[in-house]
């Protein structure tokens, strides 16, 4: 914070007319970048489900693996075998199978 605080304090004593508009730019350029995220967000989220389906479509019907919807389901039965879905960490990252139609290792 200072050393910002200090630059500003500098731009101003050398150049005051420059850095009155680059104090303008930076608020506009926040604002101007959030309306485009909130924007565009809709359209990213509808690419990401598309390649999603494509993506499971893919691994499916072309690779012969079987995908199994089961993320946040632990501890409910599955849809395929009606076993408990269960949960496993590793590396601080969780992941949700079915341990009879997943096999881990295999």
């Amino acid at each position: 914070i200072l050393g910002i605080t200090l630059a500003a304090a500098m731009m101003f004593y050398i150049q005051p007319l420059m850095a009155l508009i680059s104090m303008i730019m930076i608020p506009a350029s926040i604002w101007i970048s959030k309306r485009v995220i909130n924007a565009s967000q809709k359209y990213f989220q509808e690419m990401q489900n598309s390649l999603g389906d494509l993506n499971g479509y893919v691994q499916e019907n072309m690779t012969g693996f079987s995908v199994l919807k089961v993320y946040g389901r632990e501890g409910l039965p599955c849809a395929r075998c009606h076993n408990t879905i269960e949960k496993i960490k590793v590396a601080q990252r969780g992941t949700h199978f079915c341990p009879y139609c997943q096999r881990i290792g295999e």
